[in-house]
């Protein structure tokens, strides 16, 4: 029998990087939608949409509020994205942005993935396979404004990966089929991205040079054990109209204070209270990021939330992934296949614990 609950807001499960897509049995594949993850509560006769931080966004996403509750008289919770797709069916958040800021917003469609209560009980106990199936019951289409995440089997996987950054999309979500939904990130489900992407604070920004019109470039960080740390600087990406109206937002919060430890000349710091979304082309060997462009604003990441992903933090050289100098081979591999870690999950483990282990083991024979 299934837990009896009153429906309200879930923190949403959130997926791991990994370096290559998982090929095991047992895994099922989604695309890694390009818009806002919102999590749909129906109780009564009113509908909320909430943000991945339970921020209640239902004004913004008003048109799209009304179309979600004729979905089922019945109260339920409902994980997906609110995605724009443009004229070659991709996902656009640019397009989404802009489809929040107009008053037409039939353009925005909910792409659902999910299903955690449904009539006063809860899914979440259940495995994925059961919650895609009755969420399949309430939402049967996977085209349309409201649609269903399409779902490959796990021997698609690789080549649904090669397609989807064929054709410009971000990249895939695999999930455990098996797998429970639990808050927060978790082993069993895992994102593999086409390209780097992630989001950093906007620390400050440097002034104007040449032709470039408001500023030069943003100076980013992300947080570390509570404090911001500095993680490079991002000049291109932005439009004329971008440069201006992000200026005159960050002229509104002004920092009196240094915020980050770097030698750049003439920086104008910010109270760090927004999220930038950055695409480049690597870390580099500091962990600031090389070759970086801006993608866009994210109003639903909270600024203290933010710290580089563990896989982006992990050197690539020539190809191979290394872990403290090391190259890791098959670092997909499944070693604990029931809790989904993967052979670099292992070795970054065994480097952050490196200080504490050596110690005790220095000088003692080892069976390795």
């Amino acid at each position: 029998d299934l837990d009896r609950e009153t429906a309200a807001f879930i923190s949403p499960q959130l997926a791991r990087p990994v370096p290559s897509v998982p090929t095991g049995e047992g895994w099922i594949h989604e695309l890694k939608f390009d818009g806002y993850r919102l999590i749909v509560v129906r109780k009564g006769d009113k509908i909320t949409l909430h943000t991945r931080s339970g921020l209640d966004w239902t004004d913004r996403f008003s048109s799209l509020a009304k179309r979600l509750n004729a979905l089922s008289k019945k109260d339920f919770v409902m994980d997906g994205e609110a995605v724009v797709f443009d004229d070659k069916g991709r996902p656009s958040f640019g397009a989404l942005q802009a489809a929040l800021q107009s008053d037409d917003q039939k353009q925005i469609s909910f792409v659902a993935f999910d299903l955690l209560h449904l009539d006063g009980e809860n899914l979440r106990d259940l495995p994925l396979s059961s919650r895609i199936e009755r969420l399949a019951k309430m939402v049967p289409d996977e085209t349309g404004s409201i649609r269903r995440s399409k779902v490959w089997p796990a021997s698609h996987g690789k080549d649904l990966f090669k397609q989807t950054c064929k054709t410009g999309l971000e990249g895939i979500i695999s999930k455990s089929s098996a797998g429970r939904y639990q808050e927060g990130s978790r082993k069993d489900w895992v994102k593999s991205k086409c390209r780097a992407r992630q989001e950093f604070v906007i620390c400050g920004y440097t002034p104007p040079k040449g032709s470039l019109p408001a500023f030069g470039a943003l100076v980013l960080g992300s947080y570390e054990q509570g404090k911001l740390v500095p993680r490079g600087k991002v000049g291109t990406g932005f439009t004329e109209a971008s440069r201006k109206n992000l200026l005159k937002r960050f002229q509104k919060i002004p920092s009196s204070r240094k915020l980050l430890d770097v030698s750049e000349p003439g920086v104008k710091w910010i109270q760090p209270r927004l999220v930038a979304e950055i695409e480049f082309a690597e870390i580099t060997r500091d962990v600031s990021i090389r070759q970086g462009s801006f993608v866009a604003i994210r109003e639903d990441k909270p600024p203290e939330e933010v710290r580089l992903d563990l896989l982006q933090k992990t050197s690539v050289n020539g190809g191979k992934i290394n872990v403290s100098g090391i190259p890791i081979s098959h670092p997909e591999r499944l070693v604990y296949p029931d809790d989904g870690i993967t052979k670099l999950e292992v070795a970054q483990y065994y480097e952050r614990v490196a200080p504490l282990m050596l110690p005790f083991v220095a000088g003692r024979p080892l069976s390795i």
